[in-house]
């Protein structure tokens, strides 16, 4: 039932604008977990307003299911004038040259169809020269991935042109098929 708009709706509720990824499981150490009760269980949230989520306050739960959020005050993707981001594995931009998540829209974006002519027109959207490479798999983790959701699939691009590309908003992918790539900044 957790999910993107339930860990939004607890970032916005923490006095940040929203969420940049969450997950579960035993990320602290096991034993640390097991100290703390488990006071709220089966959250579920329509959108990111805390006053309109459903939750319980008794548990059937075990703390492999503890939730992690991370939190931020960024902008958005979703309000920045360009839909594209790469991120680390620490949810931070990735620096020019380096290797990150591909985000659209502040979800994923699935390798069918894609290409190095959609590695190179999405580098240049972003500003860049063009792509480095790319590739694709769970290189940030599955539990880092699974908690964003895939806002781009099928990206087929005949020429390394955006204006040249098609694609779907809609999938039929999992986040092993995430894809990753590095953009050349070129020469500054």
């Amino acid at each position: 039932r957790f999910n993107e708009n339930s860990a939004n709706a607890i970032c916005k509720e923490l006095g940040y604008s929203r969420s940049l990824n969450w997950t579960s499981g035993y990320h602290y150490n096991f034993n640390f977990q097991l100290g703390f009760n488990i006071t709220l269980d089966d959250v579920e949230c329509g959108d990111d307003d805390w006053g309109l989520c459903s939750y319980s306050t008794s548990n059937d739960c075990y703390h492999l299911k503890d939730v992690f959020i991370s939190c931020t005050s960024d902008v958005p993707a979703e309000e920045d004038s360009n839909p594209f981001r790469l991120l680390n594995e620490l949810g931070e931009e990735a620096s020019p040259g380096d290797w990150g998540l591909l985000f659209y829209n502040g979800g994923t974006v699935c390798k069918d169809y894609f290409s190095a002519n959609s590695a190179h027109a999405i580098c240049k959207e972003m500003g860049y020269d063009s792509a480095i490479n790319w590739t694709s798999g769970y290189y940030h983790g599955f539990n880092y991935q699974r908690g964003f959701n895939i806002t781009l699939d099928n990206v087929e691009c005949s020429e390394a042109d955006w204006g040249s590309c098609w694609f779907s908003t809609s999938h039929n992918c999992y986040h092993g098929n995430d894809v990753f790539m590095a953009c050349d900044p070129g020469s500054t």
